[in-house]
């Protein structure tokens, strides 16, 4: 099968279960409340350590010298703990996200049974798939900012400015290198969650062609987005400018997540329907 072929047959196969879609809105939507909820009770904690201070005195805030005092007593204090309090609320939300992504996807992109019974069965394959590239990714992304960043380690801050230009053309290198590592990882845990691994020995240059459309028309599409949101928000202006930005965006975001949603499963429907033909090709051949 051509990657049009395939694309064809995962589109329509895709548009048979857009309630795949739905769901994997949903539990986006509990991830968003869930770290909104920690995020709240992380600036709820802030803010009573601020009442804490001011009850001490009354603070003339409205003097920039005393704002900047209470903002290094504030520091002196509490950056150790807050430190601590913002990773433990980026791990908390990211453990969510790879719990509840591997739960919903493995009921919505497998095919053998119900949600539930999808989601039991194929629960630890996603979930491993979805740690073994998100910690790949971030070890290289980690190594090449290392790479490339290093000597700003040992250098004044007042000098990165006139370092960047140097540092520019290194660090395009490793952004692209690190996009070409996030492809062939997308590739490969598109191909273990869905039990075909004998795609890349078999229709290898059709499967990275039918990923490598489904991820550039997104792009695409998530560039123009952007475009319009700016477009909108040079604009606007004045409260009610403020008011259709946020509109806008807010619009632009949830489109976004569900035309990758979408994606996804066109992505994994095609590979369904190109493995289901390797297998027919098979027996014809036996």
């Amino acid at each position: 099968m051509s990657v049009n072929e395939v694309l064809s047959a995962g589109f329509s196969a895709a548009n048979q279960r857009l309630g795949g879609v739905f769901l994997d809105l949903l539990w986006k939507i509990a991830w968003a409340l869930l770290s909104g909820a920690a995020l709240f009770l992380l600036v709820s904690w802030i803010s009573s350590q601020l009442g804490s201070i001011q009850t001490n005195g009354p603070l003339p805030l409205q003097n920039p010298v005393a704002l900047a005092l209470l903002t290094r007593e504030l520091w002196n204090r509490y950056a150790a703990s807050l430190f601590w309090m913002v990773v433990l609320l980026i791990g908390l939300s990211k453990t969510i996200w790879v719990l509840l992504e591997a739960y919903f996807r493995a009921g919505i992109l497998s095919v053998d049974g119900s949600f539930f019974q999808k989601a039991s069965r194929h629960f630890r394959l996603f979930i491993a798939s979805s740690v073994m590239k998100s910690g790949f990714a971030a070890i290289v992304g980690a190594l090449l900012l290392l790479i490339v960043f290093g000597r700003y380690l040992s250098a004044p801050v007042a000098d990165w400015n006139a370092m960047w230009p140097e540092t520019r053309p290194p660090f395009l290198v490793a952004l692209v290198i690190w996009i070409a590592i996030w492809f062939a990882l997308t590739l490969f845990e598109t191909l273990f969650r869905s039990g075909s691994f004998e795609l890349l020995g078999t229709d290898l240059f059709t499967v990275v062609g039918l990923i490598g459309t489904l991820v550039i028309f997104e792009a695409m599409i998530m560039g123009a987005a952007i475009v319009g949101v700016l477009a909108v928000a040079s604009i606007a202006t004045g409260p009610v400018g403020v008011l259709i930005k946020f509109a806008v965006s807010v619009l632009a975001v949830l489109g976004l997540t569900v035309l990758h949603s979408y994606l996804l499963l066109v992505r994994f429907s095609s590979v369904t329907a190109l493995e289901s033909e390797a297998v027919i090709i098979g027996h014809v051949d036996v």
